[in-house]
Formats: C-alpha cells, sequence, structure tokens
C-alpha cells in the first residue's frame, strides 16, 4: 500500500504545501473554492492527513491518560473493565488518539510521573476517589479530566454514569416474576458513586414493592473476600432467596460456594451479576447479568 503525502496533494491541487496544511489543520483562512479543489484531490487521492502530526502542530500529543482505581489481577480478572479498555482504545483510534495506561502506585510522586502528565492531552479517571492523590494532581497540572462514575468530594468534573434506576426497576420487575422475595445486595466498603449510587436504587426499589432491604458490605469483591462472606451469608438460617452482586467477578464467587454448599442454582437460590461480561455468559449454570 502506498502512503500518499502532502506533497502530493499540493503537487496536484496545484496550491502550496501551506494552503494544504491550513485546508486540514483549519488554522488559517482559506477561500471556500481552494479548499474545495485540495479536499477533491484529497478524496481522489485517498490522501488522509496525520493526525499526530496536527496534533503537534496545534501543541497536542493525540495521547490521553487512563487511570483506574486498580491495577493488576484486580484489572485483569474483571472482564467489564477489560471490555471497557478495548472500547476506549478503538473510539480514540476512531479519532487519532492513543491512550496510556497509567500506573497505580501508592509510593510518593517523582520526576516519572510528572513527565508522563506532562505528555497528556486529557483523561479518564475510572471510579474517582476522594482519597486519590492522582486526582488531585492532574487538578493541580490543569489537566482536563472526565471520569466514569462522579467525583464525590469535587463537583463540576465532567462524568459518565451508570442509570441504576432504571436498570435495578427492571431487575425487581425480573425478580418478581421469578417469585424471588427476599433479595440481599452485595455492594462494598468503598466511597465511589458507583456503590453508593447502587445501594440507594436497590433500598428505593425494595421499599416500593414492600421488600426489606438487605445491604451486605464485602471489603473488596475483586480480592476473593466474596468467598467467606458468601458462606457466612448462605449458612445464615435467615438467608436471601436472591443474591444481587456488583459485578459479575463477584457473582462467581457466590455460585461456586452456593454450588458447594449444596444449592442448587437457580431454584434454590438466585444470583444475579453485573457487566454482562463473558463470565456469566460461560458459567453453570450461566447467570443473570
Amino acid at each position: 500500500m502506498i502512503t500518499l503525502s502532502i506533497y502530493e496533494v499540493a503537487k496536484r491541487a496545484g496550491v502550496s504545501i501551506t494552503t494544504v496544511s491550513h485546508v486540514f489543520s483549519g488554522q488559517r483562512p482559506v477561500s471556500a473554492k481552494t479548499r474545495e479543489h485540495v479536499l477533491d484531490v484529497a478524496r481522489e487521492i485517498n490522501y488522509h492527513p496525520h493526525r499526530m502530526a496536527q496534533g503537534l502542530a496545534k501543541g497536542r500529543s493525540m495521547i490521553f491518560g487512563i487511570l483506574f482505581p486498580f491495577g493488576g489481577d484486580s484489572l485483569v480478572c474483571n472482564p467489564y473493565f477489560v471490555e471497557q479498555l478495548d472500547g476506549l482504545s478503538t473510539a480514540a483510534a476512531k479519532v487519532g488518539y492513543a491512550f496510556l495506561l497509567i500506573p497505580r502506585t501508592n509510593k510518593t510522586f517523582g520526576p516519572a510521573i510528572e513527565e508522563v502528565l506532562q505528555k497528556i492531552d486529557g483523561a479518564i479517571v475510572v471510579d474517582p476517589s476522594a482519597s486519590d492523590p492522582y486526582f488531585d494532581l492532574l487538578l493541580e497540572k490543569d489537566i482536563p479530566i472526565v471520569t466514569t462514575g462522579r467525583h464525590l468530594g469535587i463537583h463540576g468534573i465532567p462524568a459518565v454514569e451508570n442509570e441504576h434506576s432504571g436498570y435495578m426497576r427492571d431487575l425487581f420487575d425480573h425478580l418478581l416474576r421469578q417469585e424471588y422475595r427476599d433479595p440481599a445486595l452485595i455492594t462494598m466498603q468503598k466511597e465511589l458513586s458507583y456503590y453508593q449510587d447502587k445501594e440507594k436504587a436497590f433500598k428505593r426499589e425494595a421499599d416500593s414493592r414492600g421488600f426489606q432491604p438487605r445491604l451486605v458490605r464485602a471489603q473488596n469483591p475483586l480480592e476473593g473476600s466474596s468467598f467467606d462472606l458468601a458462606r457466612e451469608l448462605l449458612e445464615n438460617e435467615n438467608k436471601p432467596d436472591i443474591i444481587i452482586t456488583v459485578s459479575d467477578f463477584q457473582a462467581i464467587e457466590f455460585l461456586r460456594v452456593a454450588v458447594d454448599s449444596g444449592f442448587e442454582v437457580p431454584n434454590d437460590l438466585g444470583i444475579v451479576g453485573d457487566g454482562n461480561t463473558t463470565l456469566a455468559h460461560n458459567s453453570i449454570p450461566t447467570l443473570t447479568s
């Protein structure tokens, strides 16, 4: 495949390289007739401007940073976040951006992280925590931020959020059709908007339908603590008839304990995941998620 350059467009259009550059960058005015002529030539020879070069000309790196609230096994073991990375990278590629996964660390910031942050045009922060020093550093560097989930300590940051109310309403409709009447939500002891909003939606739906809302908080649903919690909950005489978890990863842990304890899922006990990932699709039995 032959890669055509801006020089070829200029030559065939009979204009200067600077004129072609201005047409694609939009930084300087070009007459409508000249602009259309240059674009026609570019289309004819299938020329596309190099987005990285365009970015550099505008003082941009064409790289944005992604910060997750955890790393290592916790990131890899939850397919939801892997799928999120895939979606982000696909969207970035369509507009000529690359992304950088910024490593999480509890160590004191050094020159390395300062240098990294100087190279990004903006940052996506997943599930920001009020105690996250990275977030403060991004604000200090005046780096544009978008979060998935709200930052509970700072208002006015653009955020993309889950629609928990509609999700929980549909879920309770489904549970009623399946004749479950005693649901428990397994959540997490962490100050994240995701968990707080899910708890509020769960309580609201349970109250509106005359159920007693049961909240059980795990220390960390991604690091195996759910096994002990599941055993304790299922050995209780007053156990729920369906368990709603905050992730498919956590749901699989509960499923394992339930099966090992002699429960037949979903007849003796219902289990609901979250994320609609491959874990729920390929479990035995498959899980609602």
